[in-house]
């Protein structure tokens, strides 16, 4: 297995990124390799960490206002949009 880089990557060494925002402030980006440079294995990675990061923040919302992720949003309603490089352009991410 490699060892980690000493430094956190600049961003300019990913080809894609997406930012995302809530009521008009950043609060998340991702960024990566294009789909061309990334393999199977990169993939399934990329995805078992979403999905680890995904079901952590669901616990939390689960014990602390005892709501899942979509009641959350129905509830609150936000303005949240999603800013795609490849793209180039914010897409709102819920109808309101």
């Amino acid at each position: 297995m490699g060892d980690s880089p000493a430094d956190p990557p600049e961003s300019d060494r990913f080809d894609e990124y997406a930012e995302v925002a809530v009521d008009g402030r950043t609060v998340f980006r991702m960024e990566q390799l294009s789909d061309f440079h990334l393999s199977d294995i990169d993939n399934a990675v990329i995805g078992f960490v979403l999905k680890s990061i995904s079901e952590d923040i669901e616990s939390s919302l689960q014990d602390e206002y005892e709501m899942d992720i979509e009641e959350t949003l129905q509830e609150q309603e936000p303005d949240a949009e999603m800013y795609d490089s490849d793209h180039d352009d914010w897409e709102k991410l819920f109808e309101q």
